[in-house]
């Protein structure tokens, strides 16, 4: 759910076909078309950034595109230079398993690491990309917000992670979560992670699925 202009939107995908839905206006479902080089753009990895539908592709290129800000049917990118609201892209040279709004702005995970996008990527001036951290992502469902954290897990070393922000604002990669959970995810193919605080209880739930 986010917003196009002054409406709530709710966006729906496959991972190949991209609409939204808004109640308020006669055309109820349009259709979301992201394109980088001409091709359409794939993925089920989505976020919101300052008012821009942001998708992450796991196929071809690895990359993460953003649309015009306030407006999610905009994804031309090749506009001036002192546009600051225009679409933008950002290329991994490998598949984008998760991106997640984290600490004023995105984190984007491959299976094997997760880079920091700060500022506004469509204006050089304020843009920032961090190195990539190790701790990968399997997928966009194996991440969850719980309390200060945010905790994902990483297929290829078989363990959950976590990051968290410290009191100066930066993000901190914590250690594996313990050694013996290990001995779960001998053989996952999915993995969904659910954060829960209720009854007493701060608890995160993991499904999988081997």
């Amino acid at each position: 759910t986010m917003k196009d202009t002054a409406y709530d939107v709710f966006i729906f995908t496959n991972g190949l076909d991209y609409y939204s839905i808004n109640f308020a206006e006669e055309e109820v479902a349009k259709v979301i078309n992201p394109v980088y080089n001409k091709q359409p753009v794939t993925g089920l990895a989505l976020a919101e950034l300052d008012g821009s539908l942001v998708i992450g592709q796991q196929d071809g290129y690895g990359l993460v595109i953003g649309s015009r800000q306030d407006d999610i049917y905009d994804w031309d990118y090749a506009q001036t230079a002192d546009d600051k609201t225009k679409a933008w892209y950002q290329l991994f040279g490998k598949g984008v398993t998760a991106i997640v709004p984290y600490i004023g702005g995105l984190l984007v995970f491959t299976k094997d690491d997760s880079t920091m996008l700060k500022g506004n990527p469509a204006d050089i001036t304020t843009f920032e990309r961090l190195d990539a951290s190790i701790g990968g992502c399997m997928s966009f469902e194996s991440w969850c917000y719980h309390d200060k954290y945010l905790f994902f897990y990483d297929n290829v070393q078989k363990n959950m992670y976590y990051y968290t922000q410290i009191d100066t604002g930066q993000k901190v990669l914590g250690e594996p979560i313990a050694p013996e959970v290990q001995k779960y995810f001998d053989d996952v193919e999915k993995l969904q992670i659910v954060s829960y605080i209720g009854e007493n209880r701060s608890e995160i739930w993991v499904l999988t699925e081997s």
